[in-house]
This record gives structure tokens, C-alpha cells and sequence, in this order.
């Protein structure tokens, strides 16, 4: 878990991706401790790149999943959909980078698809 921010002088040289365990537009930690708290009924995992603010970076790819309608621990989420999650994100996320050709959306809280908030 990344509890401290990238430091300036790295992220503006090279291209820093975080793999966040949230939502777009979800910011903050203890994510996933909020959507089982909350009962969300759908969460997912962002890939942003870091900039000078925590989770507002612009977004490379995303994955949501249904949140399980059980009762679920946080490890049993981030051994199964969470997981999924990240490392399909994490891989489009990369070849994007690599494609040269994607420009990752910047966080845009009007859009219908950015249903997280800061916390």
C-alpha cells in the first residue's frame, strides 16, 4: 500500500502508475475498508498515474466488479476480485504506455463513469 506520496522529482521525469484499490474519482485511503463499510455494490480498481495530488492523477485503466452480496472480509476481496482487478488493469495499463499512442483521461468528476469522491 502506498502510504506516502512519490516524490516530486521522480514522477515529473518518468511515468509513475499507481495501482489504486478503487473506483475512478475514489481518492484516498482505506478504500476498500470504505466500500465494505459503505456496502457498495460495485467497486473496482483504477490504474493513475502520480502526480502532485494523492489519486487525482490521469487515469490509464480501470476495472469494476460487482461487490459480493455476502459478507466478505477486506483479504478475501483483495485475494479474488480485487486481484483480478489489478492485474488486467495494470497490463492495459502498461501496454498503453507502451502503445505511445494513448492519452489517459484526466480525472473529470462530471463524467458518469467517475462515481468515487475524495476522503
Amino acid at each position: 500500500m502506498l502510504k506516502t506520496a512519490i516524490p516530486e522529482r521522480v514522477w515529473r521525469r518518468y511515468v509513475c502508475l499507481i495501482v489504486h484499490p478503487g473506483v475512478k474519482g475514489d481518492r484516498g485511503p482505506s478504500s476498500l475498508d470504505w466500500a465494505i463499510f459503505e456496502a457498495a455494490d460495485l467497486w473496482g480498481v483504477t490504474v493513475l498515474q502520480a502526480i502532485d495530488e494523492m489519486d487525482a492523477g490521469p487515469i490509464w485503466a480501470s476495472r469494476t466488479f460487482a461487490m459480493p452480496r455476502r459478507v466478505v472480509s477486506k483479504s478475501s476481496l483483495y485475494r479474488a476480485e480485487v486481484t483480478e482487478a489489478a492485474v488486467s488493469a495494470a497490463l492495459e495499463a502498461v501496454a498503453r504506455f507502451e502503445s505511445r499512442k494513448f492519452a489517459p483521461e484526466p480525472l473529470d468528476y462530471h463524467r458518469s463513469d467517475v462515481i468515487g469522491g475524495g476522503r
